[in-house]
């Protein structure tokens, strides 16, 4: 109480106005009253404030001192200078009021002070006396008599005017109000002040922000892009190396690894591996590690499929990888919530520095949000473009992205060989990117802009092949030309074709569509040059039955006057997703797709995929069924067969779907059933009549009066540019179209503009050999030695054939060389350069002798340690006792290059050039770069895979070009025996081999990793030759000791198989059409079997000595055959008719 009377009592104090430091203004009288008045009311007002609320010690202090200073305050006369008196009024208002609040306090106070209260009975008697004191010293100046005598009866009440007590309060409150001004001035004043300081300081401390942020805040941002690139990079890497340590565990733990033995007897489920050729097919299987039997739940629950437990090494490396996750986090994490926000604006700061852009590869120089539309998924994510890479991470925040374990995809720009602009939902809004080992990927965007630029960038970035509208158009327009001089099959030309119409692998809704070509599927047997077996190819599937069209056609008509919907013949698409599914339900992962297409659950099993007799039938007879095939009936046969055990259920006749039912010219066989349809696809009445096809689907009949005409019509939202779903503003509309559009089928990009031209009638026949071998007779003999003369000491024992150019090997190790004539051709050795009308042989002068080749006793295994690569420039050779390989110039006959990779002796070699063009490419881009890739096979049981790289037309190269790495890009194992024979296809990127112990192995020419092993050759047979047929995927596997022979499916299955120690052979080759096997034996007899069967197909005796090395040339036209005594032997159709 007291600290709060003394701040009261400063208070007081400090209202006084007078605060002159001036000594002339304190020594006036003037000023002296104006002191006395302002100490007067100082000295009332605290005694009044000690009097109500004081302690009795204070008060009785307080009163002790203004007993001293009343002779002061109550003076009742003063005078200046002069002797005037002045005005002493307001000091006596004054003592009234301070009187009368005293006697109003005494009044109080003896009406409610206690009996027992000594302290209030005490501050009353100082109160009191108070009273007494001023009283007595201030009546004259209280009272209006002139002397003291007058007033000296008065005490107390009598001494105090009611009007001066009134007039001193009406002065106290002007008082208190000027008082209250003046403290408000100087508030006001105050912090006035003090917003100027505050303001200044504000300003100051802006200014160094500013200072601060501009050489601070580009430091922290390029701090924290760089700990969120670092971040990714690291997640990147986690992941990256969580899947190839799960290959490394499936390779271990595959039928060839070696800890195969303990991974139980548990039944191995397979789905299509994605791996496609230079064809764009997926022919390959490989294991479902995740796949659980589905079992169907009731309809309106939803379906759950557990993921497959992973094996106890899968769980330890997904430990160590959230261990590794932890660690980076508390390395990069600095606490700071935005963290996650700047990984996420990532590309967007590293794009906008652009003090390193030039020197950094690893920049991100455009960042997008994008869709990866993938075969089982679209994944929502971002796509960065940098100089080295294009990037794919998926947005972690999305809830398809939850459940998928895989966050990052990677592409280098140096593999992006064609950017293709694509449409998504009818929608030009994506690009699909193609690479140089015929992998692909497909992004989606937000508009057309941003996927116009997107793919642009990509495009300079990996200097690869923008293919838009105009560039397809005139690709299309090449491979017409190719398919019409029938350098180019159909399958290979309809596939170009759906791929330069906007068809992918990557989106259902938009898959290859392809024709049916036979329209019997009942007979026992099938003869593909009657015409009545093929479906008339000028007609739409809906107009193949004359009597449904009619309703079709009554149905279009009906629809001419409706406003809403524009007239259509069919409410059903030839392709979509369901259709495709359809097809495809009994092979992964299509399985889970078809399932989630019918709400988790298989459709009813009448419904169902069962028969392809029942399926055309259904494609004739039913109303809304007019759907066409997919490409895997021309060259797969996984699809047909029930390979994972699935429970399809029953149908109502009692049968049970498993497999599917094939007509019966297939004998049961499901590659039987496949090669018939590619002979029929690729038969000469298809040739004839596929343009009126191509017309319906891709050209001028697909739209518009023609396709009217056609009975060609269908729903209008299967078409391009029938609406524009940007436009919608109704969320709910936009779906139902998108649905549609995704469900419903999507015609493919229009083409062609003009009607498609038939194909070339064909005036001359190829592939004798292996259609009409009893038309080979005997054509031309050559031989060659030292001195340029026939010699009969020396066996051929390796022919390459390039184009025309023919090299051969003999056991003397003499390079020789020869030119095919055709007829009509010219050869050196004619009189005046007349040209010739029959094949003939064309002998170079000179054969090279190469001194330092190893040369084999077996004519067969010696012709896989030799090979003559670059047009003749090059002779490669294994089988040295130095363990090495060493390159050849052949013209020079000298050593280029020796290199070495294994532990032992090589033993084999195989070498095929690989272009990432597709087939049907035949633009000047698509040859620009080629890669050849080399194989070579061990005694210590390990295969290794070289590459060169090879300009177009670098044929003529230097010698150092020509050099290979000192390094092999990959090393394959899986056998546990000696390499005896391998072969490297590029179109299928594999590499078969065999082994000591009849061990036959597929592996993966990109990562070495094992595809399949097959049935081991028969006990004591060792594979001598072995060749992939990339046009029928197949493997052709020799034993040449022991005359066994075998032919297998990429995918395991063993098509056929023969032995017999009695027909034993020396050379082996299959023709160009991969439908012969040719073997020659030592009597001197080329005998040709089937590659589907290995049946006999034909018997030649070429001569009375061994047969020991083979090869076709010319398209099959001839026959190529080395001998034991050196020649090189003509075979020939003759007569030749007339070729131009």
């Amino acid at each position: 109480m007291a600290q709060k009377i003394h701040r009261r009592a400063k208070g007081i104090i400090r209202d006084m106005p007078f605060s002159s430091t001036n000594e002339s203004d304190v020594d006036t009288v003037g000023s002296l009253e104006t002191l006395r008045d302002q100490c007067q009311r100082v000295g009332f007002r605290l005694i009044l404030l000690y009097v109500r609320v004081g302690s009795l010690d204070d008060l009785r202090t307080a009163v002790n001192s203004c007993t001293g200073l009343l002779p002061s305050f109550l003076a009742p006369v003063l005078t200046d200078g002069d002797g005037k008196a002045l005005d002493t009024s307001a000091l006596g208002n004054r003592a009234h009021l301070f009187l009368a609040d005293l006697l109003r306090f005494v009044e109080t106070a003896k009406t409610n002070v206690a009996a027992d209260d000594e302290e209030s009975r005490i501050r009353l008697g100082l109160v009191v006396n108070l009273v007494r004191l001023a009283s007595e010293v201030g009546r004259m100046l209280l009272s209006e008599c002139e002397t003291i005598e007058e007033c000296a009866h008065l005490e107390g009440r009598d001494l105090i005017s009611e009007q001066k007590v009134a007039a001193a309060a009406a002065n106290e409150a002007k008082e208190s109000r000027r008082v209250k001004e003046f403290r408000s001035t100087v508030s006001e004043n105050f912090l006035a002040a003090r917003t100027k300081h505050e303001q200044r300081q504000k300003e100051a401390e802006s200014a160094l922000l500013s200072t601060r942020t501009a050489k601070v805040t580009p430091v922290c941002d390029s701090e924290r892009a760089r700990r969120a690139i670092r971040r990714l990079t690291f997640e990147e890497h986690c992941d990256t190396l969580a899947r190839r340590w799960s290959t490394i565990l499936h390779d271990l733990q595959g039928e060839r690894g070696p800890w195969s033995s303990h991974t139980g007897s548990g039944a191995t489920y397979w789905k299509l591996d994605k791996s496609e050729d230079a064809s764009m097919r997926r022919s390959r299987l490989k294991p479902d590690y995740k796949f659980q039997p589905y079992k169907d739940v009731p309809k309106g629950e939803s379906a759950t499929r557990a993921d497959a437990q992973d094996s106890i090494q899968n769980v330890r490396l997904v430990g160590m990888g959230q261990q590794w996750k932890m660690t980076s986090d508390r390395e990069f994490n600095d606490g700071d919530d935005e963290q996650s926000a700047i990984t996420d604006e990532l590309a967007e700061k590293l794009a906008i520095d652009k003090e390193n852009e030039m020197h950094n590869s690893t920049k991100v120089l455009f960042s997008t949000p994008a869709t990866l539309v993938t075969l089982t998924r679209t994944i929502v994510g971002k796509l960065d473009i940098s100089r080295d890479a294009v990037v794919f991470v998926v947005d972690r925040s999305q809830e398809s992205a939850k459940d998928h374990r895989k966050r990052f995809w990677r592409w280098s720009v140096e593999d992006i060989v064609e950017v293709h602009h694509m449409r998504y939902r009818l929608q030009h809004k994506a690009f699909e990117i193609h690479c140089s080992d015929h992998t692909s990927a497909f992004f989606a965007f937000s508009t057309k802009k941003i996927a116009r630029f997107a793919a642009a960038r990509v495009t300079a970035m990996a200097n690869a092949v923008l293919m838009n509208r105009r560039a397809k158009a005139e690709a299309a327009e090449r491979s017409k030309e190719l398919w019409k001089r029938r350098e180019l099959g159909t399958f290979d030309y309809l596939m170009a074709l759906n791929t330069y119409a906007g068809r992918t692998l990557h989106d259902l809704s938009q898959y290859p569509v392809f024709p049916w070509v036979l329209k019997d599927y009942t007979s026992d047997t099938i003869d593909l040059n009657d015409p009545t077996v093929y479906r008339d190819l000028s007609r739409p599937v809906g107009a193949l039955n004359p009597e449904r069209l009619q309703t079709f056609i009554e149905r279009y008509e009906s629809l001419i006057d409706d406003p809403d919907t524009p007239p259509f013949h069919y409410g059903s698409h030839y392709s979509s997703c369901p259709i495709v599914l359809y097809y495809l339900l009994r092979l992964g992962p299509y399985t889970k797709l078809a399932r989630a297409l019918q709400g988790g659950r298989f459709d009813q099993s009448d419904r169902l995929f069962h028969s392809v007799a029942e399926t055309f039938n259904a494609v004739l007879e039913s109303s809304a069924d007019v759907k066409e095939l997919i490409p895997e009936f021309y060259y797969s046969s996984e699809f047909l067969v029930n390979t994972n055990s699935l429970e399809l259920g029953q149908r109502q006749d009692g049968v049970t779907i498993g497999d599917v039912e094939l007509p019966p010219w297939a004998n049961g066989s499901r590659f039987e059933f496949t090669r018939v349809m590619r002979d029929a696809l690729e038969s000469e009445h298809v040739s004839r009549n596929l343009h009126s096809w191509i017309d319906l689907i891709f050209g001028c009949a697909q739209r518009g009066q023609p396709a009217v005409d056609r009975h060609n019509v269908f729903y209008y939202l299967t078409y391009e540019g029938a609406v524009d779903l940007d436009a919608l503003e109704d969320a709910d509309q936009r779906r139902a179209i998108e649905t549609q559009i995704v469900n419903f089928g999507q015609t493919p990009t229009q083409i062609f503009r003009k009607a498609h031209p038939p194909r070339s009638i064909q005036s001359w026949q190829s592939h004798f050999v292996s259609e009409s071998p009893e038309t080979l007779m005997f054509a031309a003999v050559v031989s060659s030695g030292n001195d340029g003369k026939a010699s009969l000491s020396r066996a051929v024992v390796n022919i390459s054939v390039d184009a025309s150019r023919v090299d051969t090997i003999d056991g003397a190790r003499a390079v020789a060389g020869c030119r095919l004539i055709r007829p009509g051709g010219v050869a050196h050795n004619f009189n005046d350069g007349e040209s010739n009308d029959v094949y003939a042989l064309d002998l170079e002068p000179m054969a090279k002798r190469i001194e330092e080749l190893y040369v084999s006793p077996d004519s067969l295994a010696h012709s896989q340690t030799v090979h003559v690569a670059l047009r003749g420039k090059v002779l490669l050779s294994v089988g040295h006792w130095d363990r090495s390989m060493r390159l050849f110039d052949v013209d020079e006959g000298k050593e280029i290059q020796r290199i070495s990779a294994h532990r032992d002796v090589m033993t084999c070699l195989s070498i095929c050039e690989h272009s990432s063009a597709r087939t049907w490419d035949a633009s000047p881009n698509a040859q620009q770069m080629r890669k050849v890739v080399l194989v070579t096979g061990s005694r210590d049981t390990t295969i290794a895979i070289w590459e060169l790289l090879l300009p177009h037309g670098a044929w003529n190269m230097s010698k150092a070009i020509r050099a290979l790495k000192a390094e092999p890009r990959v090393i394959c194992f899986g056998h546990d025996e000696p390499i005896t024979c391998v072969n490297v296809s590029s179109q299928l990127n594999l590499i078969a081999s065999g082994s000591a112990d009849g061990t036959l192995v597929l592996h993966d020419t990109r990562d070495g990793h094992i595809v399949r092993a097959f049935e081991r050759t028969p006990s004591g047979s060792v594979p001598s030759w072995i060749k992939i047929l990339d046009t029928s995927s197949r493997v052709v596997c020799a034993c040449a000791a022991s005359g066994a022979l075998s032919v297998h499916h990429v995918n395991g299955a063993t098509l056929a198989k023969y032995a017999s120690r009695h027909e034993t052979f020396d050379a082996c080759c299959v023709t160009r059409d991969e439908r012969i096997l040719l073997l020659g034996n030592r009597r001197g007899d080329v005998t040709l079997r089937h590659t589907r069967d290995l049946s006999i197909r034909a018997q030649i005796n070429v001569a009375n000595v061994g047969v020991t090395a083979l090869s076709t040339a010319a398209s099959d036209e001839c026959l190529l055959v080395g001998l034991a005594d050196g020649r090189l032997c003509l075979w020939a159709p003759s007569p030749a008719p007339a070729h131009t």
